[in-house]
This record gives structure tokens, C-alpha cells and sequence, in this order.
């Protein structure tokens, strides 16, 4: 928006597969290929998550699409494959759900699609930080990047050192996460505490609740999945669907044919199925 670049970004879609955390057992650390030599990334590895659930993946499929973010069934076969051959006591039928990204490469494939971070002022823009192809481990590099954006900014901004900056943030448990006596007393001031709503999570109505009523104010279904995990589960929301779908209309007066699954455009209903064709 501001100036011609002088770099181009070739989409390499990357896709994961997610795996029922009842086998989170087979592994207990990363496990990670050699690398292969014909495309720049480190192949398909296996991951253990903080919540249980084992990550197949990443895929690389360089796309023209940088918003193409399909996950194929051609991949996911691929990807259990791969996997496979790394754990070979990998059972079928254990994959609960499959998603993917989109990384950012300035290399196109005939190049290896290997490149460094591009982290610079623009020399057209004075004031500009261009941050550029931030592909894996972008994550991980995220605060160092932060750091030396911070020097770049510092010559046109004063900045100061913030005394009271809180530094960490103290988690609070989750329900299924407490012992019983801690369980017991919370369902004793709130009896929605002890109503499973989400039973492959074990998340209850009262953390439902807790989710919708977030800070932004985002009130659907996705909403309450990313902050408590509720349809995260093995059935993906097969059981606990109906009964937040309850929670939504009979604690926030949400109407049912307004509730999104995520996005503005995503109902989550369009009719009934038994109403009259003229109704």
C-alpha cells in the first residue's frame, strides 16, 4: 500500500493432521525426520501438544493462492504415511481433525524455497519495518525479532521501560484439572460447574458461559472452542454443540438463526427441518 516491493512471496501451504489425545502415550517428545533435500522445509515430523493431542505434519505444497488454505484428502494420506514409517505403531482411525497454513516463502521452488528473514527499514519509507518471510520457526524467533525491531523503532520513538508491566500470567485451572475437593466446592456455589456440557474435554456449562463472556465480546461457537476447548474433542463437537448452541440463546438471548459458527458470514443455521414450506 505504501510502495513497489522489490521481493515476491510464493504460498507454500502447509497442512497438519490432529490426532485423538487417548494416544498421546506413543510418544513423549518431538520427533523429527532428516530433512529432505528437494523442498526447503524439515519434513513431516510428529508433535506432542500441551493439551494432549499428537500433530502430524507439516505438509509443503507451494500454491498460487496465498488464501487457499484447503486441507485434501490426497495430503492426509500422504501425511499418516510419512508418519508411519516414523512411528510404525501408529494405528489407523485415530485422526480427530486436519488444518492448515500458509507460509510466507520469498524462494520459489526451483530455488529450494529456502531463504533468510528479511527483518529492514524500507529504503523508500523511512520509518517502514518490513518484516519478510517470517516462515518456521518464526514462532520461535518471535521474540528476538521483537528485540531488534525495537532498536529500529527507538530512533524515531522515546522509549520508555514500563515499571508495571505484568510479566506473566498466572493460569487458572481448568475444571478437569482440579481435584475433587476443588470440584465439590465450586459446584457447591454454582451448580452449573458440575453440568458436563463438552464430555470428551470434560468442559462444563459454567466454563462455556465463562468463554462467552469474553473480553471482545465474540460469541460463537468457535469462540468457546479456542477458550476452553469444548468441541476440541473426539466427537468435534458432536455432543457438546446442542448444548452450547442452549447456552447461547437461554444466557445471552442470542436468536438462533443470528449464531455464527466463526466469521460474520458463517451461520449456523438456515431453517428448520420440519417448518412449513410457506412458513
Amino acid at each position: 500500500m505504501l510502495e513497489e516491493p522489490d521481493f515476491n512471496v510464493y504460498p507454500c501451504r502447509g497442512e497438519y493432521l490432529v490426532l485423538d489425545k487417548n494416544y498421546s502415550n506413543l510418544i513423549n517428545s518431538m520427533i523429527y525426520p532428516v530433512p529432505p533435500k528437494e523442498l526447503g522445509v524439515l519434513g513431516v515430523h510428529i508433535t506432542p501438544t500441551i493439551d494432549g493431542n499428537i500433530l502430524l505434519g507439516p505438509s509443503a505444497e507451494f500454491i498460487n493462492d496465498a488464501e487457499d488454505k484447503r486441507t485434501t484428502k490426497e495430503m492426509m494420506k500422504t501425511l499418516f504415511n510419512e508418519a508411519k514409517k516414523i512411528l510404525p505403531a501408529l494405528p489407523k482411525n485415530v485422526v480427530i481433525n486436519a488444518y492448515s497454513g500458509i507460509r510466507c516463502k520469498l524462494a520459489p521452488p526451483e530455488e529450494g524455497g529456502w531463504a533468510d528473514y528479511r527483518i529492514e527499514e524500507s529504503e523508500q519509507t523511512p520509518g517502514l519495518i518490513n518484516l519478510l518471510g517470517i516462515e518456521s520457526p518464526g514462532l520461535t524467533g518471535a521474540p528476538a525479532i521483537a528485540k531488534e525491531v525495537t532498536k529500529m523503532l527507538s530512533k524515531y520513538v522515546e522509549l520508555k521501560t514500563k515499571n508495571n508491566y505484568k510479566t506473566r500470567k498466572i493460569k487458572k485451572k481448568r475444571f478437569s484439572e482440579m481435584n475433587l475437593k476443588e470440584q465439590s466446592d465450586l459446584i457447591k456455589r454454582d451448580k452449573r460447574w458440575g453440568r458436563i456440557v463438552c464430555r470428551c474435554e470434560h468442559v462444563t456449562e459454567a466454563e462455556v458461559i465463562k468463554a462467552l463472556f469474553n473480553p471482545i465480546g465474540a460469541q460463537t461457537l468457535s469462540s468457546v472452542k479456542y477458550r476452553c476447548r469444548a468441541g476440541m474433542g473426539r466427537c468435534q463437537g458432536g455432543f457438546c454443540t446442542q448444548h452450547i448452541i442452549r447456552i447461547m440463546e437461554e444466557q445471552f438471548n442470542i436468536e438462533v438463526y443470528k449464531m455464527k459458527l466463526k466469521s460474520s458470514n458463517s451461520n449456523l443455521f438456515y431453517g428448520k427441518t420440519r417448518e412449513k414450506e410457506n412458513d
